[in-house]
């Protein structure tokens, strides 16, 4: 097994379901006076977070994953949880004056997101923060969390000599043009979603093509349709998994990124990597919630 250090949001999900359609409580001329309330039909609280989910389905997958990051006081429950999986939070870090970080996600019908995240310790807590044992570890993944420790983190393996993958997520709009640059060609590769890659092209003021000729790849998800590989041969589009019954899509990104790591690390093309990344996700879409899933 490899040991694959993982980095972003440690949080608990309150994920909620909507049973109508965002778009009918919109005006498109009324968006500057926006005041809008949502009933939420159903009410569940998971363990979740970007990180912990990525370890999860890398633990399922055979891999040796490493939480590396900020929890609060609250945390015992989970580790436990995690724990129980297998998954090592020997590194995770614990501020015992902040909760946990939590993320409130309210669904409509159409599987349409509306999301409120609480950083709780993971803002509270010092940005710095270091590996009990760096040794051994073969690649590391950054993914969303504050955008200041993402950027620390990011010179700390740089410095230590561990390759990562940079996953900015929805950190791109608020993290500084320089930030994000030194980030991503610090990185062997980065990852993100279609709307996300629109971000990134206008923020770097430069094309996606050219943004991968500094970089072993770059891949873009693209829901349904599969996600785009771009690398030093081109583009290559890799189709998603065919009729899939969509239970929740909560944390399906995360679950690609886990299947991708996988391939890479046990050296695959790149192309049947994202295959098993999308096959990865489509494993969580059947199912509600982020670690439920079975492979």
């Amino acid at each position: 097994m490899n040991k694959i250090l993982v980095t972003g949001s440690i949080a608990y999900d309150n994920l909620l379901t909507f049973d109508g359609f965002f778009k009918d409580s919109l005006i498109a001329d009324k968006l500057e006076n926006l005041s809008l309330s949502f009933l939420a039909d159903e009410h569940e609280i998971s363990f979740g977070g970007c990180a912990p989910n990525i370890a999860f389905s890398l633990k399922l997958l055979g891999q040796s994953p490493i939480l590396f990051g900020v929890a609060g006081n609250d945390f015992q429950r989970y580790a436990d949880w995690l724990e129980s999986k297998g998954i090592s939070t020997r590194d995770v870090v614990i501020d015992k004056n902040s909760p946990t970080a939590s993320a409130n996600i309210l669904t409509d019908r159409n599987h349409n997101q509306l999301t409120i995240f609480s950083p709780g310790a993971i803002k509270k807590h010092p940005v710095e923060i270091e590996l009990k044992n760096p040794e051994g570890i073969t690649l590391a993944i950054i993914s969303p969390e504050l955008p200041e420790r993402m950027r620390y983190l990011g010179k700390y393996f740089r410095d230590l000599g561990i390759p990562y993958i940079f996953d900015p997520g929805q950190e791109i709009p608020v993290l500084k043009k320089d930030f994000l640059e030194e980030l991503i060609f610090g990185s062997i590769g980065v990852i993100v979603n279609e709307y996300e890659s629109f971000l990134l092209s206008k923020k770097l003021k430069t094309s996606l093509e050219e943004l991968a000729k500094n970089l072993e790849f770059l891949i873009v998800t693209m829901e349904e349709k599969g996600c785009r590989l771009y690398d030093k041969s081109g583009v290559t589009d890799i189709g998603a998994v065919k009729n899939v019954e969509v239970v929740d899509g909560t944390g399906c990104g995360d679950a690609f990124r886990a299947g991708f790591i996988h391939g890479y690390v046990e050296k695959l093309p790149l192309a049947e990597c994202c295959d098993i990344a999308n096959r990865t996700a489509a494993e969580v879409l059947k199912v509600k919630g982020t670690q439920n899933h079975e492979l």
